[in-house]
């Protein structure tokens, strides 16, 4: 069966372009599902010129309130312990919590700006791979992926993103 998953960057970009909270995502957000839709997606950059983190953190609030409501208990490992914070989306970022851990060496930091699962057939992907030195945030060794990725025996889209990620990381690695 076909679910449709609703993208709300290009929402978010109008509401940055008009200043304000025209339109309003929570709103957009709960509408698109009381519509039937499966899903909300949105793909925050570390700029911010559509998505801004601080919408992504107030929608999944709000769909944990939400869900909490209808009985199901959602938590988030980083909900739960100290030791699991939200991860960065960017190397500048990631280092510093490196530095502010204690770490020395590198940080290996993934970006994954899109990845779409079109059919269980093949997966559709950009991905940024980074090794970054804690010590002055520098980037060693970085490699962007960007590609179909045939998933050929996948019998889901969850087993399709699965063998695509080995895939990715096969080539990275091993290629």
């Amino acid at each position: 069966m076909t679910k449709l998953s609703v993208h709300i960057n290009k929402l978010a970009t109008l509401r940055n372009s008009r200043g304000g909270n025209n339109p309003d995502l929570i709103k957009a957000a709960k509408d698109i599902e009381a519509f039937g839709a499966d899903g909300i997606t949105v793909h925050p950059r570390p700029d911010e010129r559509h998505i801004r983190y601080t919408d992504v953190f107030a929608i999944k609030q709000n769909l944990q309130t939400e869900l909490g409501q209808k009985g199901f208990q959602i938590s988030l490992p980083e909900d739960k312990d100290a030791r699991f914070p939200a991860f960065p989306a960017d190397s500048a970022g990631a280092t510093r919590i490196a530095r502010e851990g204690k770490l020395s060496g590198m940080v290996f930091v993934t970006e994954i700006w899109r990845w779409e699962g079109e059919t269980q057939k093949f997966v559709r992907a950009l991905v940024d791979f980074k090794l970054v030195r804690i010590d002055d945030g520098a980037i060693v060794w970085e490699r962007r992926v960007q590609r179909a990725i045939p998933t050929p025996s996948a019998t889901n889209l969850g087993q399709a993103s699965t063998d695509a990620i080995k895939t990715i990381l096969h080539d990275l690695f091993a290629g």
